[in-house]
């Protein structure tokens, strides 16, 4: 069985995902999250079990979770105006990354599967200024479903998302030349050989496809600067703020902030922010407290990055492109 989240790149808090991203290449674990991834989510993450690449993170039926706050200054650079944000994660069918991730290291990686996994769907919750609380709730069917499918909210019982080739990729802009050919049964895509951050600060990069049963595809984004934390430990409080710092980079990127304490729910729930980059961000304490009322279960996951996305529609639904920059932070929950 095909990995239930599509992209998540190795982080913990991609757990719900990237973007309630999809999940799963991971070469590292991912944000989104949640979902980016996120999001997801989050996490999201590394490559699972099934090999399927996001998240989450992990990780949006109502709404786009990973939808990208519009850079400040995107109006400056032309080549940041063309990018078209992260894919809504209910039309979300592929996901790549190029990614420093300060835990595992430099990666690009991704996957395409044939249709949209409904487990990366979340639902929102609540909403406190940049910050949205997201749930994933999984659909109920009758008569049950095999073992071969899953059910998809209003659809019914539809095959397992399966992975798909789009031919070779080639990632131009990089600090070294990358092309990839899909891999093992999961027809990953990656490449790990990098010695330091894989693309240059504002580099221009895009990652094109030769095509094969997924269209042939054109995606962009730009490299981003490292980010770093002013406070890489949270204690998360009933009742209480959370406040998020990192050194500030003002540029054509944003800032993605994942947040999950429910690794084991079976209802999981993620905190996911989009916000410009400022140098710092408050999750609410009436999020925070909403959030702990769902439960607390195994080790809490936080990731913030740094972030640049594009997006593509094929025939089985929207690819993205996520070029970042993500650091994991040590959440407890009390």
């Amino acid at each position: 069985m095909w990995p239930a989240v599509l992209l998540a790149l190795a982080t913990g808090a991609a757990a719900c995902a990237e973007d309630p991203a999809p999940a799963a290449v991971d070469a590292a674990p991912s944000s989104d999250s949640a979902g980016d991834s996120g999001a997801d989510s989050t996490s999201d993450a590394a490559v699972g079990a099934d090999g399927a690449v996001d998240a989450a993170s992990e990780t949006v039926a109502a709404a786009d979770v990973s939808a990208d706050v519009a850079p400040a200054d995107a109006a400056a650079d032309p080549f940041a105006a063309q990018l078209e944000g992260a894919c809504a994660p209910e039309k979300r069918v592929g996901r790549f990354e190029v990614l420093e991730d300060a835990l595992y290291g430099s990666s690009v990686a991704g996957n395409i599967a044939d249709r949209i996994d409904a487990l990366q769907i979340l639902v929102a919750q609540q909403t406190e200024g940049s910050c949205t609380l997201w749930q994933r709730k999984a659909a109920t069917c009758a008569p049950s479903c095999t073992g071969t499918q899953q059910c998809v909210r209003d659809q019914g019982c539809k095959p397992f998302p399966a992975p798909l080739s789009t031919g070779a990729v080639t990632v131009t802009g990089l600090v070294k030349p990358v092309v990839m050919q899909p891999k093992g049964a999961n027809l990953d895509y990656f490449f790990t050989d990098f010695d330091a951050a894989p693309a240059a600060v504002s580099s221009h990069l895009q990652l094109t496809s030769a095509g094969a049963a997924a269209a042939a595809m054109s995606l962009q984004g730009i490299g981003v600067p490292a980010i770093e934390l002013v406070n890489p430990k949270w204690t998360v409080t009933k009742g209480q703020p959370l406040a998020v710092q990192w050194k500030p980079h003002p540029g054509p990127w944003q800032i993605r902030v994942a947040l999950n304490v429910d690794q084991h729910g079976l209802s999981p729930v993620t905190v996911l922010c989009d916000s410009a980059d400022t140098g710092s961000l408050t999750l609410s304490a009436k999020l925070i407290t909403a959030l702990l009322n769902f439960g607390v279960s195994g080790a809490a996951t936080a990731t913030v990055e740094r972030r640049t996305a594009d997006q593509q529609t094929v025939a089985q639904g929207c690819v993205e492109l996520i070029v970042a920059s993500r650091v994991a932070a040590e959440a407890i929950a009390q």
